[in-house]
């Protein structure tokens, strides 16, 4: 059996489109010249997900793997990991910095759909197509203790 082969697959790097005349030729690096720096997760990603290794092959872009930042994650943040499991029945809404409101069963579950644990790139982010860009507010504690049902009373004295 011969093995066929899909037009275009063997093409990895992107080739800058458009019509050279000898006359005139200068070339003029495009953004998809410039050599892009791919990280472990990045390959990883790659590897598991065939939509975005299309999406590198045709673009020569790879895919945007920042990690989410907001107020409300650097609050979170800064709460021992120990009490996440503790404060109980979450509202993220408008207050917190998002424009719908989303319930969670503890803190951990809310910080797992803010941030996920595994690569993601942050267009994929749930939470990111959510989030009030220009919120700035900085926020305490007593900000999140007013959209949960129970916040531990050690943690409000701080």
């Amino acid at each position: 059996m011969s093995r066929l082969r899909r037009p275009g697959r063997h093409r990895l790097a992107a080739v800058p489109v458009g019509r050279r005349s000898s006359a005139n030729f200068q070339h003029k690096p495009h953004q998809r010249d410039k050599p892009q720096i791919m990280d472990a997760r990045t390959v990883h990603y790659l590897a598991r997900n065939p939509r975005a290794l299309l999406n590198y092959q045709r673009t020569g872009k790879l895919p945007d793997m920042r990690v989410p930042t907001s107020p409300l994650i650097t609050l979170i943040d800064t709460i021992p990991r120990r009490y996440h499991g503790l404060i109980r029945n979450v509202t993220i809404g408008p207050t917190l910095g998002y424009s719908r409101r989303w319930h969670h069963v503890t803190l951990a579950h809310a910080l797992r759909w803010l941030r996920p644990d595994s690569p993601t790139p942050i267009d994929s982010v749930a939470s990111e197509r959510f989030r009030i860009k220009g919120y700035q507010k900085s926020l305490t504690i007593q900000d999140l203790a007013a959209c949960c049902g129970y916040v531990p009373a050690i943690l409000l004295d701080r």
